[in-house]
């Protein structure tokens, strides 16, 4: 077995995980200013759970969604409620009706809270579909 040495880096969200870490930090400090807030062995990594476990054919490291998407959960719900009542239904005909045509529709545009809560929403959807 190789052993590796981990290190995590808070500043601009970099994970460093190599048999020369350190040497790589010290160019970073050295070359681009970083300044260095944690450096051990990772726990998370933007909103993931950092977990390493001994497999069968070598050690691994992986990444968990389960604590990212409890807390996307419990944001959603903050602003709209319970999803299990919203989306406890079994069965759903269409999203929409059938006579629905979007190419005729003169709604209003969002304002910009509106539009900045749909991003963040899309945003914390992408980064569970990548986690998961």
């Amino acid at each position: 077995m190789v052993y590796y040495e981990y290190l995590l880096v808070y500043v601009d969200d970099i994970i460093i995980i190599s048999e020369v870490a350190k040497e790589i930090l010290q160019q970073m400090k050295e070359s681009y200013g970083y300044l260095l807030k944690d450096i051990g062995e990772p726990k998370s990594y933007l909103g993931a759970d950092v977990g390493w476990q001994q497999g069968s054919y070598r050690d691994i490291w992986f990444l968990s969604p389960n604590t990212y998407v409890s807390k996307a959960i419990t944001t959603v719900e903050g602003r709209l409620g319970s999803l299990k009542t919203m989306f406890g239904r079994s069965t759903c005909n269409t999203p929409v009706p059938t006579t629905f045509h979007p190419e005729l529709d003169n709604t209003a545009f969002l304002g910009t809270d509106e539009t900045q809560l749909y991003q963040r929403y899309i945003g914390i959807l992408w980064w569970a579909v990548e986690l998961g």
